[in-house]
């Protein structure tokens, strides 16, 4: 986690190994994440990920984020593969946002 600015701090990554997924681990972290950005007194927490990555967006969504903007292509811009997840091709990014 990252400080934007005074107000707001952004989760750049969670990451789990594929076999401990499904089991609570990653609420616990974004959980964990919120407390302590409330703590630092941030007053906003942002986080982003691609169109194609299902799970993390229902996952964020679940810890109480909402979607705040999309930035169109961003996977294509920054990657010079074509990144394909759940039958999808990653091409943007959804910013979402969880604010007290």
């Amino acid at each position: 986690m990252v400080a934007l600015d005074s107000e707001t701090a952004e989760i750049k990554n969670i990451a789990l190994a594929e076999r401990e997924r499904g089991k609570g681990f990653g609420k616990l972290l974004v959980f964990s994440a919120l407390e302590e950005a409330k703590k630092l007194g941030f007053s906003t927490v942002e986080i982003g990920t691609g169109n194609s990555s299902l799970a993390q967006l229902a996952l964020y969504q679940k810890c109480g984020f909402r979607m705040k903007s999309i930035d169109r292509d961003f996977f294509t811009r920054h990657y010079e593969e074509p990144i394909f997840e759940n039958g999808l091709q990653c091409r943007d990014m959804v910013r979402l946002d969880y604010r007290w």
